[in-house]
């Protein structure tokens, strides 16, 4: 690359000994070039390269559709709110909330554990699709259960209540500020 061919000579037949040396020597000043080209061509160069080859775009599609399920699965909102999720359920004791919210971090743990010794037993294509299809039923399984909650709540019966004119169940209390857990709170909840 800087033209010193002959040292390059040098120090490939003391790494190599006194074989023909001329081989690896080409390679090497093919591969500079390249390099040299391709630096010089720029960013946009490189981006019209990757959609122009049709393996590299393929690739490039596939792990930005894995992104894009990791990121639209709702997994790290279910772990970041399980908390609130298990006590929205009905437990009022915050210790126990807590901890019943290990549950779910632990199996996921567990099982990325179990996928990292699995997969290259199963094939990764499998692997994705079985979980993808789990996580599908996991979410609308939570889904309906969040709308079933919703529907099902005790109305809000209360005089003292701040939020009376706006909330009539439950369910619509945990969005309002100056309101809380109807269950665990001090408004009065009839659960006819």
């Amino acid at each position: 690359q800087k033209g010193k061919v002959k040292l390059a000579e040098t120090v490939l037949e003391k790494i190599n000994g006194k074989d023909d040396i001329s081989e690896e020597l080409k390679e090497i000043s093919e591969t500079l070039l390249a390099e040299t080209e391709y630096s010089s061509n720029g960013f946009l160069h490189m981006i019209r390269t990757i959609f122009q080859t049709p393996p590299v775009l393929r690739a490039m599609a596939i792990g930005c559709a894995l992104q894009a399920f990791q990121q639209l699965g709702g997994i790290n909102t279910v772990m970041y709110y399980s908390t609130t999720m298990i006590k929205m359920a009905g437990v009022e004791n915050d210790s126990l909330a807590i901890w019943l919210s290990c549950i779910p971090s632990f199996m996921n743990a567990v099982f990325a554990i179990v996928s990292l010794v699995i997969v290259e037993k199963v094939a990764r294509r499998k692997l994705l699709l079985t979980t993808l299809m789990g996580t599908i039923f996991g979410l609308c399984l939570l889904g309906g259960a969040y709308y079933k909650i919703s529907n099902t709540t005790a109305p809000v019966t209360s005089s003292t209540c701040p939020s009376r004119d706006v909330i009539t169940h439950c369910n619509a209390c945990v969005a309002v500020s100056n309101c809380s857990f109807c269950s665990t709170d001090k408004w009065v909840v009839n659960s006819n």
